[in-house]
This record gives structure tokens, C-alpha cells and sequence, in this order.
């Protein structure tokens, strides 16, 4: 398997990894060039290009998103699967996922003591970061980022491209518009539109963004 990605949240994604014992063959990619080794850990090999990439003698094309921004985890997505490579979902063992209806997108991340209900649908691409509660008839959109922490209650919908701060708070059958950012901490009580950014107890809106920036 192919982990995009070598430092931060990549390297949270290799403890689960290890312990799902799904860490034979493992090897990384990071062509940021910033404090990166030949090895992660003395162990892994990264490969710091997309030439070292297709020159890579891999006994499966199979690759896991270790970078935690929605936009870029897009960009990466489309790039290997243009490339050939097939992009999976990476899920901790402790995590606690319900048992009806659920549907979780190709290639989410779900950290470890996450809890997620029934009723809910996790879109492609979608890192649901450590600690996250997850309750009823809930719609997360595709390559969205939900932080360490975060709870969405019940009946609440998170538009794509989202993202949620660490530690927030979205009450019942609020809609989080696509594109959006909630700062870490804030409390929504009210709908967010979307390319739009929410931070506060409750949550108010301090920046629109130009949707023509999106992507």
C-alpha cells in the first residue's frame, strides 16, 4: 500500500496500520521536499516523485489519503487514480461504526475512538479524525475534514469539501454549506451557507469566500 503523504496525519495513519496489521509492503509519498527522510522511521520507504512512483515495483496499486486538507486530499486523489492506483479507505479497529445504513465513500479515514451511529453516510475521500461522535442522520460530503474532538448530533448535513475545528459543536439539523470552515471550539446552532467560514459560542459567520477559489 501507498500512504500519500509522510508527516503529520500520515503518520497517525500508520499506527492504525500497524495494528490492523496492514503494514507489510507499506511505503509513502512526499514530493514537498521539506524535513522529509529516505525512510519514515527507518522502516518505510518514501518516494519523493512521481517518476520514483512509476517506477515503483508494487505488488498492488492500492493507496491511503495520510494528508489531512479536503483540497488537497482532492488533488492527490485525482492525481494517483490518473496514474492507475486505487484509492481505499483506512479504518481504526477501536472505532465503533453502527450497524445499520451505514456508507462510507471510498477512501475515509476513520481515527482511532471514533463513534459513528446509524443512519449516516460518509462521502469519498473524508477523514474523521480521533475522538469524533458521529449520531443519527448524519450526511457528510465527499473530502471533508472533521477534527479530533468534533460532535455531530443528530440529523445534520456537512456539505463537501468541509471543514470542522477541533472540539465543535454542531446541534440537530444544522446544514453546513460545502467549501465551509468552522473554527475549532465554536458551538453552531444555526445553518452555515456555504464558502463561508463560522468561528464562535455560537457560531457566526466572519468571511465569505469567493466560490471561484473553491478548488
Amino acid at each position: 500500500m501507498l500512504v500519500i503523504g509522510a508527516k503529520g496525519h500520515a503518520k497517525e495513519l500508520l499506527d492504525i496500520l500497524e495494528k490492523n496489521n496492514m503494514s507489510e509492503s507499506l511505503f509513502f509519498f512526499d514530493d514537498t521536499g521539506v524535513n522529509i527522510e529516505t525512510d519514515l522511521y527507518g522502516k518505510y520507504p518514501i518516494l519523493r516523485s512521481i517518476e520514483e512512483v512509476k517506477r515503483w515495483d508494487a505488488s498492488n496499486k492500492i493507496f491511503a489519503l495520510g494528508i489531512g486538507n479536503p483540497k488537497v486530499r482532492f488533488r492527490m486523489t485525482n492525481l494517483f487514480k490518473n496514474l492507475g492506483w486505487q484509492l481505499t479507505s483506512v479504518i481504526a479497529n477501536d472505532a465503533q461504526i453502527g450497524n445499520h445504513n451505514v456508507q462510507l465513500g471510498d477512501g475515509v479515514n476513520v481515527m482511532h475512538r471514533v463513534f459513528i451511529s446509524n443512519d449516516v453516510m460518509i462521502g469519498e475521500g473524508t477523514l474523521i479524525n480521533a475522538g469524533v461522535l458521529i449520531h443519527h442522520n448524519v450526511s457528510i460530503g465527499k473530502f471533508c475534514e472533521i477534527s479530533p474532538g468534533v460532535c455531530l448530533t443528530g440529523g445534520i448535513k456537512v456539505g463537501d469539501f468541509s471543514f470542522i475545528g477541533a472540539h465543535s459543536v454542531i446541534t440537530p439539523k444544522v446544514n453546513i454549506g460545502a467549501y465551509s470552515i468552522v473554527g475549532a471550539g465554536s458551538v453552531v446552532i444555526r445553518d452555515i451557507p456555504p464558502h463561508t467560514t463560522a468561528v464562535g459560542v455560537p457560531a457566526s459567520v466572519i468571511k465569505i469566500a469567493n466560490p471561484h477559489d473553491a478548488l
